[in-house]
């Protein structure tokens, strides 16, 4: 009994995400870390931690290259005020059995404060490439890890640069029979 549960388990496993359409959709939620590296008079860094939630709509060319859009944000109370952001992405993946590394470029618009002694917050936004993994554990549901990077405009004074790293993780929700 337990090595039949465990033979459909692996053989589902195998097979979860991938199924053999050409179109899929996606849905991710979970946390991010945004870290930014300020430069300029001071150098100093600030966390910012919220929720992560993204869509995804794609279609699979010739196998296993994909290609797709993204919407994604993130929301979360530090300090005095929040992280609020929101981005477009259009990436490409490759698909196998056991994994889905990607790479995406987008644009990202952002409001978060500059650090925990100001109410003030700081539009940033600018462009973005992020570098990830979705790994299928069980029909349909995985976890996806990834790696943003922007180099962003602000209305940050002009005697400080920024650099924005956030870090992803979140439970995803790939459909490749949805469509």
């Amino acid at each position: 009994m337990a090595r039949t549960f465990l033979i459909l388990f692996l053989v589902n496993l195998t097979n979860s995400a991938l199924a053999e359409t050409t179109q899929f959709g996606a849905f991710n939620i979970g946390a991010t870390r945004q870290i930014l590296h300020h430069k300029g008079d001071r150098n100093y860094s600030t966390n910012h931690d919220g929720l992560y939630f993204g869509i995804k709509r794609g279609v699979k060319f010739s196998a296993p290259f994909t290609l797709y859009g993204v919407l994604d944000g993130a929301a979360g109370e530090n300090y005095k005020n929040g992280l609020y952001s929101a981005s477009l992405q259009v990436g490409s993946g490759f698909v196998t059995r056991f994994v889905v590394p990607f790479v995406q470029a987008g644009y990202e618009l952002g409001n978060l404060p500059l650090d925990m002694k100001s109410e003030r917050q700081y539009r940033l936004h600018g462009a973005t490439i992020e570098i990830g993994a979705f790994v299928p554990l069980i029909d349909k549901f995985g976890i996806e890890t990834s790696y943003r990077y922007a180099h962003p405009r602000s209305n940050i004074p002009l005697s400080l640069t920024t650099q924005n790293h956030r870090f992803m993780l979140s439970v995803g929700y790939y459909d490749f029979a949805l469509y």
